[in-house]
């Protein structure tokens, strides 16, 4: 399958590298692009000078990256994209298209439609019109969106909802390929409860970690109020909720301070690498409140790591909880408190559920497995 790929060039389109901002999408794309130049497959990357993390990008073994000037006007939009493209485009034997609402991935597969070079669509759970800005995302959808994914080869959803999604869009059933997102399993290999802990200046009551976007559709609110609702029975306990600095998270450390709750609840600044790695591995729980989310990849690296999730029923990732891995609840307060006793008061169910996961994981989520799916669409493309 290697030989197959030696000489197919790819491009892969992501308006965003950064991992503290471009969230999953951007550590999708990157783990990807890792796991297919180490099977043969020669990968570049077209991206945005915005808030680009070049370090991070340059770590990429054997992987050349492009970037576009851009600017930031609610949202990114690139200088000089289409004459890059125009320019570009034909040294490519296929593109690969990284999220929706984004006008630097529509500028990619507009002029490969032009030039007549295949491409491929991943919304990355960016397919549906909720959230915020949902008139504009109306606007874009009908007369861009729609027809992108319409003319891709096939369109890659994360979850069986994404997928209904892209043929409701109007994308043929046959064209929507389901490709979850895939787990560097080395990545998360670290483990050293005592160093996480004196590193974050954290005691020895049991850890229930958040790591993610601070957004209110991340739920971080409910999450917050919920321990609040139950403090008395959370003395053993405390919550660390990692992610980026956004007007959002400031909101979230007042309300913290209104609950009187500033030596119980946490924040920290996003981390990654071992950094990352030894959090999970010290924490007990680890909550994902989100009010909509697409299988975000917080899940399975805590189950790999063997935790306990507690997952809200909009985040798209239903069958860890089918396993035993997670236990799933609404994005409500009450709902989310109850699962928190649920867990907190039964170490034995914790144990159960964190093994479950992790076998779970380890069986379908590798990216070595995963980019043998890549290879398969993106031959297909090719034969087509």
């Amino acid at each position: 399958m290697t030989e197959q790929f030696s000489q197919m060039k790819i491009l892969n389109v992501i308006d965003l590298m950064n991992p503290f901002t471009g969230g999953g999408a951007t550590t999708r794309t990157y783990q990807m692009s890792k796991f297919l130049v180490e099977r043969g497959v020669q990968i570049e990357i077209l991206t945005t000078n915005w808030d680009l993390d070049i370090s991070y990008v340059a770590a990429l073994p054997k992987v050349k990256w492009h970037s576009i000037n851009a600017v930031h006007l609610r949202y990114l939009f690139p200088l000089g994209a289409k004459s890059w493209l125009e320019k570009n485009i034909r040294n490519y034997d296929l593109i690969h298209i990284n999220k929706n609402w984004s006008v630097l991935s529509t500028w990619a597969a507009l002029i490969a439609f032009k030039y007549n070079i295949p491409y491929v669509f991943s919304g990355m759970g960016l397919v549906s019109m909720s959230n915020r800005s949902q008139f504009l995302k109306l606007i874009y959808s009908k007369h861009l969106s729609k027809k992108v994914m319409k003319r891709a080869r096939y369109c890659i959803a994360v979850t069986d909802e994404e997928r209904q999604s892209l043929i409701t869009a109007g994308v043929f059933e046959e064209k929507v390929i389901v490709i979850p997102n895939g787990i560097d399993f080395d990545e998360l290999s670290c483990f050293d409860n005592n160093k996480f802990r004196r590193k974050f200046n954290l005691d020895e009551r049991k850890i229930i970690l958040f790591i993610g976007r601070m957004d209110e559709v991340k739920g971080v609110h409910l999450l917050i109020e919920s321990f609040a609702s139950i403090r008395s029975s959370l003395k053993e306990w405390q919550m660390v909720l990692i992610g980026t600095n956004t007007p959002y998270k400031n909101q979230m450390k007042k309300l913290v301070e209104e609950h009187k709750l500033s030596d119980s609840i946490y924040f920290l600044d996003p981390i990654f690498g071992e950094t990352k790695s030894m959090a999970y591995h010290a924490s007990e729980i680890v909550a994902i409140p989100s009010i909509k989310d697409a299988m975000t990849i917080i899940a399975p690296e805590a189950a790999y790591c063997s935790k306990p999730v507690l997952i809200t029923n909009t985040s798209e990732f239903s069958s860890l909880s089918k396993i035993g891995g997670s236990i799933e609840v609404s994005p409500t307060v009450p709902a989310i408190s109850e699962g928190l006793l649920k867990l907190t008061n039964d170490a034995s169910l914790r144990l159960s559920m964190g093994i479950k996961g992790q076998e779970f994981i380890k069986k379908n989520y590798s990216w070595i497995q995963i980019t043998d799916s890549y290879f398969d669409i993106f031959s297909a493309s090719l034969r087509n």
